[in-house]
């Protein structure tokens, strides 16, 4: 029942979402009603229905279980203790954000980073009355909270519904949220582990619906692939999984013809089609990338498909700890084949595995432990003598087996952002299904009963604990306190000035323009911003609701691009590049005022870059273009 709930929930929120959008009522008395209908509507429900539920206590005293409740609570202190700093967060899903709701719609933002406008919105219409309602962003860890906790009970049923022996199921579902793609997620606003739950939701509930031959949760399946899919646009290939674990139950959606034509409205405007359909408008392309690709497309095939699996690989295989790591990244990608490196070098000329020395939520997969206990049941798969337990029917066991093999396929038509360093991330919600055709065979019921599989069952946990208390973006330890004198001991150790300066980046994330947010004037309603897609604007929208950021370097000319502005603040090393000036240049030729420079780090790999401040007249635009025509 809670599942449900928090599904159609997801899906009425995304729906008010774009019609608010539509009407131009991205408001909080807008959301303020929807959100008292809706709270009716649920009272008057469970009036009628009340809602039995118990949390199982005992449940919680076998290891794993216990183990894994242990993880989710770390996971919820380190969401509630720390604002959100996930990289594409604070680069581009809250500041677009921001600006819609500042906008009162959705709009096309010019000059801003790529993302922006081509990217899923659903996460950013689930965020919208938590970020109205607070004007704030430290609650919207829960929208990835929420379905964790529904990870290990999906699992189990699913896989069961697909024939995994029960034993083995009920491991799985403790062992698997322990994959720090997962667990790194919960108290993060990153969109893939989301993604995973509504699939797998998706899968339960079409399943269950041939079963129970309840409508409802035939609908409920459609919209949540339809979630998916909007969360994230590299989940359209599992739409095919999905729909053929609905296909058993597709009669009962066509006994009610017109409700169910109005849920298919529904899960489309969900989809990722909107996002598509706006996509081809402004860019001619429906994922978004035309013109706007900016190096990210590949074009040979054949790199891209080497290049992630090396990726996925070594992602995949990241260890709890790593010293060294990007020292072991170079020198293996340097004895990577020479055949590899020349096809490679054309689409990637700086080629990296993206290890690190504590694994990051931004490019995690499975880990060492997880992928461990994979590779165990692999190697008894195939060297092992047993048979396939199927568990099922022969119908049921039919379905599963077209489910199974919809996922090889939706797996190997999955292309991904083109150019993305985080190719294991992004596969997160297709690594539950591409599971059962391994864990069906007989051995893993032989495994599981083994004290040592277990014991490392526990160990995979352990170890995403482990991560979860030390992460940069949420330690739950005092690593500016410790670093600071460690490194007071050992002031020649670049391991502790690098680790200094991540935990520092990432501590200073959310509000990276903190430091010149303040040189900003409460007058200050409209800031020009000259940033790119790695940088984040975001702290400068502070205090929420009080101003406006116009992004600068859509290719206008300077006049049409500062008018009606009298600040900018921007990064220093842009302004050659998108507007053939420097600093100085445009200080002389408008009359402006640099109020302060500052060199501020975005990325650790990029060190510090400069930034400025600069108070421009009111007619700093014609000004310019004066001096720019008298130059010419």
């Amino acid at each position: 029942m809670l599942l449900k709930c928090w599904v159609a929930l997801c899906a009425l929120f995304v729906v008010a979402g774009w019609v608010l959008s539509a009407a131009g009522q991205l408001n909080a008395y807008a959301y303020a009603a929807v959100s008292g209908a809706t709270l009716v509507v649920i009272l008057a429900l469970v009036r009628r229905q009340p809602i039995r539920w118990r949390l199982p206590l005992r449940r919680f005293k076998r290891p794993l279980p216990l183990a894994y409740a242990i993880l989710g609570f770390i996971a919820l202190v380190g969401g509630a203790l720390y604002s959100p700093n996930n990289y594409e967060g604070v680069t581009f899903r809250l500041p677009r954000l921001a600006y819609w709701l500042a906008a009162g719609h959705w709009t096309w933002i010019s000059g801003a980073s790529e993302k922006m406008n081509y990217s899923s919105a659903n996460f950013e219409w689930l965020s919208a009355p938590l970020f109205l309602f607070t004007h704030s962003d430290r609650l919207l860890f829960l929208l990835n909270f929420i379905p964790y906790l529904f990870l290990p009970g999906l699992l189990f049923s699913t896989y069961r519904m697909l024939g995994v022996p029960g034993r083995v199921a009920w491991s799985w579902m403790w062992a698997l949220p322990a994959a720090y793609c997962y667990v790194l997620q919960a108290g993060s606003i990153a969109v893939d582990a989301m993604g995973a739950v509504l699939v797998l939701a998706s899968l339960h509930l079409g399943l269950r619906a041939a079963r129970t031959r309840k409508v409802s949760e035939a609908w409920l399946a459609l919209l949540a692939i339809a979630l998916a899919t909007g969360i994230e646009g590299t989940n359209l290939p599992l739409v095919l999984p999905c729909l053929v674990a609905l296909w058993p139950a597709r009669r009962l959606l066509q006994a009610r013809p017109f409700a169910s034509s109005g849920i298919l409205a529904a899960a489309l405007l969900v989809s990722f089609l909107p996002t598509a359909v706006l996509n081809h408008h402004f860019t001619g392309d429906w994922n978004g990338y035309g013109p706007y690709t900016n190096g990210l497309r590949v074009h040979n095939p054949l790199a891209r498909m080497v290049a992630n699996t090396l990726r996925v690989s070594a992602q995949m295989l990241q260890p709890p700890l790593l010293p060294g790591a990007h020292a072991l990244d170079s020198q293996l990608v340097e004895k990577l084949p020479h055949a590899v490196n020349a096809l490679l070098k054309p689409d990637f000329s700086q080629f990296e595995l993206q290890l690190g020395e504590l694994p990051q939520e931004e490019v995690s997969g499975f880990g060492l432990v997880v992928s461990l206990l994979l590779i165990v049941s692999l190697i008894g798969r195939l060297f092992v003598r047993g048979k396939t337990v199927h568990n099922v029917d022969r119908d049921q066991n039919r379905t599963a087996t077209l489910i199974m093999a919809a996922s090889g396929v939706a797996f190997l038509l999955y292309r991904g952002p083109v150019g993305c360093e985080a190719t294991a991330r992004t596969l997160a919600p297709y690594f539950p299904l591409l599971l059962p055709p391994l864990l069906r065979h007989g051995v893993n019921a032989w495994l599981a009963r083994k004290v040592w599989w277990r014991s490392a069952a526990l160990l995979a946990v352990a170890s995403a604990a482990l991560i979860v208390v030390l992460t940069p973006a949420r330690p739950l330890w005092p690593a500016a306190t410790v670093l600071a004198r460690l490194r007071s001991r050992w002031p020649q150790s670049t391991q502790l000035a690098r680790a200094n300066e991540v935990f520092s980046v990432y501590r200073a994330r959310n509000d990276l323009l903190g430091s010149l947010r303040d040189f900003l004037p409460a007058t200050a309603v409209n800031v020009g911003v000259v940033a790119d897609e790695d940088d984040s604007a975001y702290a400068l929208w502070r205090p929420f609701g009080a101003r406006t950021l116009t992004y600068l370097g859509s290719s206008r000319p300077w006049k049409e691009e500062t008018h009606g502005i009298t600040w900018i603040v921007g990064k220093t090393s842009l302004l050659d590049s998108r507007f053939q000036r420097s600093l100085e240049q445009i200080r002389l030729s408008s009359g402006g005022q640099v109020v302060t420079t500052q060199l501020i780090t975005s990325k650790v790999r990029d060190g510090p870059e400069q930034w400025f401040v600069m108070r421009l007249p009111e007619d700093a635009g014609d000004r310019a273009d004066d001096s720019q025509a008298g130059r010419e």
